[in-house]
């Protein structure tokens, strides 16, 4: 009778109503989180499986943020790998390519990232302990990839060498050294900030590979390099791995070479288009 009771009073029908009413709400608003994360994960995993010649970053903190932040200026596809959930929904509020995990105890993460069709791979975070576990991880399933890595200490950096990785940056050595150059040779920095701006489109530093059916292999620097052309040859790396500044005008252009040269955008496009 007491039960039957309960239930006749209108206000703790009311009362039971409404508490199923939230949790209803509460389970379907769960349920339509979920499903949009799924949704989303599945466009994302779209997406960075069609990468192709594109950057895997590896840590997205101070130093990798500023790493993506230039190659998002260069309009080059990249996707971000981090562990800290934090950092990656600063990825995605930035609506970046990314993936949460651990590389050097989940390859499946690289291998998600398209590792055997990436350009490069660049090594960013913050503890050499994690840069290196990562390195060993990333040259285990593709060896020949380009890495940039970086290393705070001198002892990481001997590490990162035996591993094979192909360019290490140490920041504060860097840091220190262009504070010096600064006030040694303060218009020197300046130039150079001018032409690695990537948001100056009358002057840029490109790098241009030479394949083996360009126009200018066997051409000799003198001939593709005119007065005419307001293009600069800087310097040129050799297939051998040899960096010549400044070649010579006599200098024949060999397959597998990469040549450095300066120009506006339009002259390295029109370039591009007759020569290479």
């Amino acid at each position: 009778m007491e039960i039957r009771a309960f239930f006749e009073n209108d206000f703790f029908v009311a009362v039971i109503a409404i508490t199923a009413l939230l949790a209803l709400v509460t389970y379907l608003d769960a349920a339509r989180f979920k499903i949009s994360y799924y949704l989303y994960r599945r466009f994302m995993l779209k997406r960075i499986s069609r990468l192709r010649d594109h950057f895997i970053v590896l840590g997205y903190g101070r130093v990798g943020s500023h790493i993506v932040k230039e190659l998002e200026a260069e309009k080059v596809p990249f996707v971000v790998i981090d562990k800290d959930p934090v950092k990656i929904e600063k990825c995605r509020e930035k609506r970046y390519l990314c993936l949460e995990g651990d590389v050097a105890v989940d390859d499946r993460l690289l291998k998600t990232a398209n590792i055997n069709e990436a350009r490069a791979v660049i090594i960013a975070f913050g503890n050499d302990a994690d840069n290196i576990a990562a390195a060993i991880s990333v040259k285990a399933l593709r060896d020949d990839v380009f890495t940039v890595a970086r290393a705070n200490e001198q002892e990481s950096v001997d590490k990162l060498v035996k591993l094979g990785i192909d360019r290490i940056v140490q920041p504060h050595q860097i840091g220190g050294y262009h504070m010096a150059t600064y006030a040694l040779r303060p218009g020197v920095i300046d130039l150079l900030d001018v032409v690695i701006d990537s948001n100056r489109v009358d002057l840029q530093i490109e790098e241009l590979s030479v394949t083996k059916t360009a126009k200018i292999v066997g051409k000799k620097a003198s001939e593709v390099f005119t007065l005419g052309l307001p293009l600069l040859l800087l310097a040129v790396r050799t297939e051998n791995g040899s960096l010549l500044i400044l070649p010579k005008k006599d200098y024949e252009v060999k397959a597998n070479d990469k040549l450095i040269v300066m120009g506006s955008d339009e002259i390295l496009e029109s370039f591009t288009k007759e020569w290479l």
